[in-house]
């Protein structure tokens, strides 16, 4: 019917990282090889996986690279993007005025912001607009609220209104894996759970054309009452855990199909 299909991915600097990706998409194992052999997967603490994260961040930034963090949840990205404000903070001689966005965190003429919400009234161009996903610095913060903001990716400018700002608008230095589909950085940096679906773990691997690093844990987090649970008695290894995130299918099936699977005897017998 004349529809175009992708063929060739062209983000990455390298093309085997390209068969990697589609690799993992396909929820194959053999993915992983590419990843461990140029060390892209780290390990830490719990305690300490989110430093690790933070700082290797900031030395992708030093070296002038457009760098993302990644997490699977609202709270561990809330967690990434107070650290890295409060080390662009400390390397800032003045903080000026500053605004409370939906996260409960605040933002100031030099921070990274993200918009979570279309809005074709605020349009940055004839044929463009400040779209959920859209990553902003932060150019200056108006006396009611508002900010006056540059886009990353395009160069335009616009003012976003105190009231979107209040209710639409987080920092961008990390993001949900979720929110980041669309995005296309040097580096990114993503905290998993391990209990990712393939279908984020493809995002997350996938957004940066030189490098995308894994950062997880198979450790537990010192809490006497899971120290029996069978991972903690016999921890994982980090392919363990990225194995299982690859079988675990997440895409969006059928009732039908659902149906059909809930009542095959082979599954009802268990």
């Amino acid at each position: 019917v004349g529809a175009v299909s992708l063929s060739e991915l062209m983000r990455f600097a390298d093309p085997a990282e390209a068969a990697a990706t589609l690799a993992v998409r396909d929820g194959e194992h053999s993915a992983l090889g590419f990843y461990l052999d140029r060390q892209r997967v780290h390990l830490a603490d719990d305690g300490a996986l989110a430093r690790e994260v933070v700082e290797a961040w900031i030395t992708d930034r030093q070296q002038g690279r457009d760098s993302l963090m990644l997490a699977s949840t609202s709270r561990a990205v809330t967690e990434l993007n107070a650290m890295a404000r409060a080390h662009r903070l400390a390397n800032t001689a003045e903080r000026g005025p500053e605004v409370a966005l939906r996260s409960g965190l605040y933002a100031s003429a030099g921070d990274v912001i993200l918009t979570r919400r279309n809005d074709r009234t605020n349009r940055t161009s004839s044929t463009d607009w400040v779209k959920n996903g859209d990553r902003w610095m932060v150019q200056g913060v108006g006396r009611d609220g508002s900010l006056h903001v540059l886009h990353l990716a395009s160069g335009k400018r616009t003012q976003l209104d105190a009231d979107y700002v209040a209710t639409q608008v987080d920092l961008g230095y990390a993001s949900t894996i979720h929110s980041a589909q669309g995005v296309t950085t040097d580096t990114t940096h993503t905290l998993l759970s391990g209990l990712e679906s393939r279908q984020l773990l493809y995002v997350a691997s996938s957004r940066g054309r030189v490098a995308n690093h894994l950062y997880l844990s198979t450790s537990g987090d010192g809490d006497s009452h899971s120290v029996l649970h069978p991972d903690h008695v016999s921890p994982l290894t980090a392919t363990d855990v990225l194995e299982r995130i690859l079988d675990r299918d997440g895409s969006q099936r059928s009732a039908r199909t659902e149906q059909r699977e809930a009542s095959e005897a082979t599954r009802r017998l268990a």
